[in-house]
């Protein structure tokens, strides 16, 4: 293949690259307002996923005010107008709270957003601040890696620029594995479009073996939703005529999501990638609870895949 041929593949048919959707891919199921409060709840096109996000307004001043709430479908806003004094403060503090879920009602889901919302604005912004505070305090205590007397003439780089780039990454991962309970980590993290939000082996190569000595528990809910997938690694494995399981190379559901069939039908590495980190977690934990019952089900059912195919 020429440079040309593969710059042409890149750019236009590269199978990694974010598709445009030609429709809303996420549509309206209920919302509504309370005073300052927005609540607004959509589902995906196709897996139902179900999102509610709510928004809520808190304003400080001794100021004459008044506002005017509008919404939509797709849109809310609430607009404050304040005669503004000399010498006379203006706080605004707005708070948004986001709920999933594959199974709740719109209507239980707008629930659970309110009750939160309800929480946190009775705590107010400093409680917040400060749990978030410690949160990364904790985070940073377990987790850093720090550099020392690097020699700048072998890297090129300074020993302050080698420690910005690995807590820089070591971030990412925070941000885009805090959450990880009924979801895995994308290939992209929270810092971009690309994959589709999908997730891939990546995520048991890559960014679980340091969950595992880091944040355990986390590392256990990636495996977790690995398990949860069985039944559809199962049908994937059917559907190729192999026995056992077959993990899907790219998803979300747990069903294979790779429009590019050369690699969607070919990657029968996944499974080793997700007992490589089951292993690992297992022995660094001793969380043999796990193992029994979760962990000996994927590795028998990879297990028939392989000896199905010779090994």
């Amino acid at each position: 293949m020429t440079a040309n041929e593969r710059s042409a593949f890149t750019n236009a048919n590269d199978p990694r690259q974010t598709r445009v959707f030609s429709s809303q891919v996420l549509h309206h199921q209920t919302g509504y307002v309370k005073d300052r409060r927005i609540v607004l709840c959509h589902a995906t096109e196709k897996s139902r996923l179900t999102l509610t996000c709510a928004t809520d307004h808190s304003l400080e001043t001794a100021c004459p005010y008044a506002h005017e709430v509008s919404y939509s479908e797709d849109f809310g806003q609430v607009a404050f107008t304040i005669d503004v004094q000399p010498d006379c403060p203006i706080h605004l503090t707005k708070y948004i709270v986001y709920h999933t879920s594959q199974t709740a009602s719109a209507k239980e889901l707008c629930g659970r957003a309110e009750w939160t919302m309800d929480r946190i604005v009775n705590q107010g912004f400093q409680e917040l601040l400060a749990s978030q505070e410690q949160y990364l305090d904790d985070f940073w205590r377990r987790s850093d890696v720090q550099v020392r007397d690097v020699r700048e003439d072998r890297t090129k780089r300074s020993t302050v620029e080698i420690q910005q780039a690995i807590r820089f990454n070591l971030f990412h991962i925070l941000q885009a594995s805090a959450r990880a309970e009924d979801a895995g980590v994308p290939a992209k993290g929270l810092t971009g479009q690309a994959y589709e939000g999908h997730y891939f082996w990546d995520t048991e190569i890559y960014v679980l073996p340091f969950l595992t000595y880091t944040s355990p528990r986390i590392a256990k809910n990636l495996l977790t939703f690995r398990y949860k997938m069985l039944p559809q690694a199962r049908a994937r494995a059917k559907q190729l005529g192999h026995r056992g399981a077959m993990f899907p190379w790219r998803t979300i559901s747990g069903e294979e999501a790779s429009a590019y069939y050369a690699a969607g039908t070919a990657q029968y590495h996944i499974n080793a990638d997700i007992m490589y980190a089951l292993r690992k977690y297992v022995q660094a934990t001793g969380d043999e609870a796990f193992l029994r019952e979760c962990g000996a089900e994927m590795l028998a059912e990879t297990a028939r895949l392989w000896l199905d195919l010779g090994f």
